[in-house]
């Protein structure tokens, strides 16, 4: 048998052959946003925000202003719960129980003590953060069922208080 007609490259079975190192570079393809995409993109969210900043001078309403105040703290439930199930690949019950929290205080604030609505808002953040570092840290190492039993375990607790 002709191992160099096989074998090109040479023989690797008499040594006279070096094997590759693997490249560990990523080689996926590039994706670039163009100049101009971005610019637009840039203009667009700043356009939303302005508008959405003036909505309120225009349109007195309650109903109107309360509408788009549950649309948004959904709109940041539904992301949240995007981060943690998409990128991460965990099911978590208890993203509620820091949206829940985090709205709580910042009504008792802003009502019972008379704080005003943005420092009471800034609390209830913080408080929420607080409450996620507590809960987040002993189960940040359970993976699959174990990690959604516990943070459906928070959800029930906090339900009862």
């Amino acid at each position: 048998m002709d191992f160099a007609r096989l074998f090109p490259e040479g023989n690797f079975w008499k040594g006279n052959v070096e094997m590759k190192k693997p490249s560990l570079k990523f080689q996926g393809p590039r994706i670039e946003v163009l100049p101009s995409l971005k610019k637009r993109m840039l203009l667009a969210i700043t356009l939303v925000a302005v508008t959405f900043s003036l909505f309120p001078l225009f349109f007195s309403g309650g109903y109107i202003i309360r509408f788009f105040i549950k649309l948004f703290m959904w709109v940041a439930l539904a992301e949240s719960w995007n981060t943690i199930t998409g990128y991460t690949k965990r099911v978590d019950f208890g993203h509620i129980v820091f949206t829940g929290t985090s709205a709580y205080i910042t009504s008792i604030l802003a009502i019972s003590v008379g704080i005003q609505w943005g420092l009471a808002a800034i609390a209830g953040i913080i408080v929420a953060v607080l409450l996620a570092l507590f809960v987040g840290l002993p189960t940040r190492r359970l993976h699959g069922a174990y990690f959604a039993i516990a943070t459906w375990c928070v959800a029930e607790a906090f339900k009862w208080l």
